[in-house]
């Protein structure tokens, strides 16, 4: 039996089918796929990465919906402009830009007959970064302690310097008092004890020295 190599043909026309193309027999002959381009790209619409395939000639044949998002400039047909999606920006096929206000990071990947392929995601926010990473390291410490007192002074420990300068951690004791815990201070002390609880008529005068 003949070899046959098989090769897609993409058409910047979304409304154009795929062809898939067989050769290698007595002549070749087109068979249509019957998937749409713009089919295709909805089927990446699920995927969290941005991806952008160019042809030879650098213009962009596919985009992904979240390509869509981060690079609303580009345009199936046309080359890609204002974007970091470059020859020089690939680089080793790994990069990291700014773009939009975001912090995108992706790779390039060479495809058969000279395409190429970018897959990009967006970086987390410094902010955002920090806040996870607390969190992770705020979780750890509050789960190691297996009794109240030990859960108070991790709490009230996590949460300085990243929260603030000092903290204070109240829970509820039983005969109507509350336990609390202070972290703060230069030296990031640690000090706690028990007080009997205030009235309800105390709590407009403890919003406003707390606010």
């Amino acid at each position: 039996m003949a070899r046959q190599d098989i090769r897609l043909r993409s058409d910047p026309d979304p409304h154009v089918e795929a062809t898939v193309v067989a050769s290698g027999g007595a002549a070749d002959a087109p068979v249509p796929v019957g998937i749409p381009a713009s089919i295709t790209a909805e089927l990446l619409t699920g995927v969290e990465q941005a991806i952008v395939v160019q042809d030879p000639a650098s213009r962009v044949r596919l985009l992904s919906g979240r390509a869509r998002e981060l690079f609303p400039s580009l345009a199936v047909g046309a080359p890609p402009t204002g974007v970091p999606l470059t020859e020089s920006a690939a680089g080793d096929g790994h990069f990291e830009a700014e773009h939009g206000g975001r912090v995108l990071r992706g790779s390039c990947r060479p495809l058969p007959g000279g395409w190429r392929g970018w897959y990009v995601t967006e970086a987390p926010a410094p902010a955002r970064a920090a806040a996870v990473g607390f969190l992770l390291e705020a979780a750890r410490q509050i789960a190691t302690p297996v009794d109240l007192d030990g859960t108070g002074r991790a709490v009230a420990k996590a949460a300085v310097p990243v929260l603030g300068d000092c903290a204070l951690v109240l829970l509820p004791a039983p005969r109507h008092r509350l336990e609390w815990w202070c972290c703060g201070g230069e030296r990031l002390l640690l000090t706690s004890g028990r007080a009997r609880a205030p009235s309800a008529g105390l709590a407009p005068v403890l919003s406003a020295v707390l606010g």
